[in-house]
């Protein structure tokens, strides 16, 4: 092998493995500048040698290109809910237990300020201790017997409008609450439990009152009905006598008519009047 060949052997070998290394950072440098953001997310870049966190602009969801040297930091602004279940007094100071599901999101575009101000453990920073502290302060306002039977819609709505003008200032928007169940100390769950068994009995004995009353009503009205079929029977016969005699005073041989067809003066053969005139049989005739 000449000296030539040698030299250039020497030269190409380092200069591949520098070619090699050079593509393989780039390659990290470049899968560290393209982010994605999924559906359901947002972001917001951090840059450390500019002016921090920019709370103003958001990324939305697709691929991104990033800086190597800034950060973008990824927020789910999709819709939670939150189960808490809590032990607290209603008006007359007894304990009641309410099992109670929120729901609520991030208001999009808003995720950077939620950073910098909270971070990410907003939840339980923020969210949580507005939803024990709002529950208790509105049961307060409530008897047990209303929470379990009339006011638990109301109850509901309260706690969400409160709940979300405390959290609105926060940039969390709660989209609805619900009281999954109402748990009532024995002795009142029993009371309204037999309360509602009485209503149930007096709504039973209104219905058979109410049955009864018609029953009497469709019994009049069939009486009454009797009686007018007899009124109009009884004036149809009254206007047949009196076309009758109209027939009768217009008609004088309408009279011969119903005479002869009600008797016709002969008493037949083989009875006791015989066939003459005479009454009896025995007697003798005219002479």
């Amino acid at each position: 092998m000449s000296k030539l060949q040698r030299l250039l052997n020497g030269n190409v070998v380092p200069r591949m493995a520098g070619i090699i290394f050079l593509l393989f950072l780039l390659g990290i440098l470049f899968s560290r500048m393209l982010v994605n953001v999924a559906p359901g997310e947002e972001g917001h870049i951090y840059q450390p040698f500019g002016n921090g966190l920019n709370t103003e602009y958001h990324y939305a969801e697709g691929m991104h290109l990033v800086a190597p040297w800034n950060e973008l930091i990824i927020y789910d602004i999709r819709q939670k809910t939150i189960d808490q279940q809590m032990e607290v007094l209603d008006k007359n100071g007894l304990e009641v237990r309410i099992d109670l599901s929120l729901t609520y999101a991030p208001t999009k575009g808003s995720t950077g300020i939620i950073h910098n101000e909270t971070g990410r453990s907003y939840e339980s920073v923020l969210i949580i201790p507005q939803i024990r502290s709002v529950t208790r302060e509105i049961i307060g306002r409530y008897t047990a017997e209303e929470l379990y039977s009339t006011k638990r819609d109301v109850l509901q709505t309260e706690i969400e409008t409160m709940v979300n003008t405390n959290l609105n200032p926060s940039h969390i928007t709660v989209k609805y609450a619900l009281v999954r169940d109402v748990g009532l100390p024995e002795l009142i769950a029993r009371s309204i439990e037999q309360k509602e068994e009485q209503e149930q009995k007096n709504l039973l004995a209104e219905k058979k009152k109410v049955e009864a009353i018609n029953l009497a009503a469709a019994q009049i009205e069939k009486a009454r009905g009797d009686s007018s079929a007899q009124v109009i029977r009884a004036a149809a016969e009254a206007e047949m006598i009196r076309l009758k005699q109209a027939q009768l005073a217009q008609s004088p041989n309408y009279i011969e008519l119903v005479k002869a067809q009600q008797w016709d003066g002969s008493y037949g053969s083989g009875n006791v009047y015989g066939g003459g005139v005479s009454l009896f049989k025995s007697l003798p005739g005219p002479k």
